[in-house]
């Protein structure tokens, strides 16, 4: 029986009984080596593709994973926000019971020894801290003062504060061209601006409206802010708690080595009627103190008080500031502001 020969190779350029084991010609064994190497190559590009297709699927595994990831932040972010937000809320509702208490329970004086004047309340709370103080706003110079037609001296006054605090004393005249109900002498200052403005011509309800006051810079309010109020213009300044600055302007007569012997007097024990503290500024820094001051505005209790409070929770930072009000008659507390 004749030996099986091997059918022609499919493709074969030359159509020869051969295989790739035994080529019957150099051609052959040429198209047979191109044939084999052509189906490495298949080989090789189906294990790019595979590698592609999981580098794609990984980068996308990974940008999904960053997404949620990013989700999972902002909605902590939130909820760090809401309960921040609680905390500040609840202290809010506690500065009107402090503030009461100390009505029932103190002889109607408000000076500096007082529970409500405490430098810094710190209260921790989970994964935080909520931080604040309470300041007695009848302690500062009110800026609406300047709006009582019958009292021009308040300008002398605010621009004495302004020298003892290193600030340009003609700020104290444009201040008061600014609320006065005339408005500024010249108006273009205002009107002329990038944005046109108006002068209020009246009460200001914020110190942040200073702002806009020709020639005060953003250090110039910073400096005093601490020094200043917008209350109504009838309030009137407490002695005992208004910072020896303040006092220094009041009283123009008075040196600042006597005013610190009567605010160490006062924060020994308090005045306890304006007659208390005429005399004690008589008796301390000379009988002469009071000439050339104005003294129809001195006070030795408030109704007027801010409170500003920051609550820090996580990577969170809320801060709150109240004004709030306490009626002399049966020390009610409202807050008319809360910011």
């Amino acid at each position: 029986m004749a030996p099986r020969r091997s059918t022609p190779a499919q493709g074969c350029p030359r159509r020869l009984r051969c295989s790739w084991k035994r080529p019957n010609s150099a051609r052959c064994a040429l198209w047979w080596g191109i044939k084999m190497r052509r189906g490495g190559t298949d080989r090789g590009v189906a294990l790019i593709n595979a590698l592609v297709m999981l580098a794609a699927i990984s980068a996308v595994a990974t940008a999904l994973m960053f997404l949620a990831e990013r989700s999972r932040g902002r909605l902590q972010n939130l909820q760090e926000v809401a309960q921040a937000t609680l905390y500040l809320d609840s202290v809010a509702h506690l500065v009107p019971m402090i503030l009461e208490k100390d009505w029932k329970d103190t002889d109607k004086l408000d000076h500096l020894g007082e529970i409500w004047a405490k430098p810094e309340y710190a209260l921790p709370i989970d994964r935080g801290l909520v931080e604040g103080s309470l300041h007695d706003l009848q302690g500062r110079f009110n800026i609406n003062w300047l709006t009582d037609r019958g009292a021009p001296d308040m300008t002398q006054v605010l621009e004495r504060l302004l020298r003892r605090l290193e600030l340009p004393p003609v700020l104290a005249s444009a201040i008061a061209e600014y609320v006065s109900e005339t408005g500024p002498a010249n108006p273009s200052l205002y009107t002329n601006r990038a944005i046109a403005m108006q002068p209020p011509k009246g009460r200001l309800y914020s110190i942040d409206e200073l702002r806009l006051v020709y020639g005060m810079t953003p250090g110039h309010f910073r400096r005093l802010a601490p020094f200043v109020a917008s209350l109504p213009a009838n309030s009137q300044l407490n002695v005992n708690t208004a910072p020896v600055e303040l006092l220094e302007a009041f009283l123009p007569a008075a040196n600042p080595t006597a005013l610190s012997r009567l605010t160490e007097a006062r924060a020994q024990e308090p005045f306890q009627s304006v007659g208390d503290f005429a005399d004690q500024a008589r008796r301390l820094i000379h009988r002469d103190v009071f000439q050339g001051a104005t003294t129809g505005r001195f006070s030795v209790n408030s109704n007027w008080f801010q409170a500003m409070f920051t609550a820090s929770l996580g990577r969170i930072k809320l801060s709150r500031r109240l004004i709030v009000h306490r009626s002399d008659q049966d020390g009610h507390v409202s807050i008319q502001e809360n910011q």
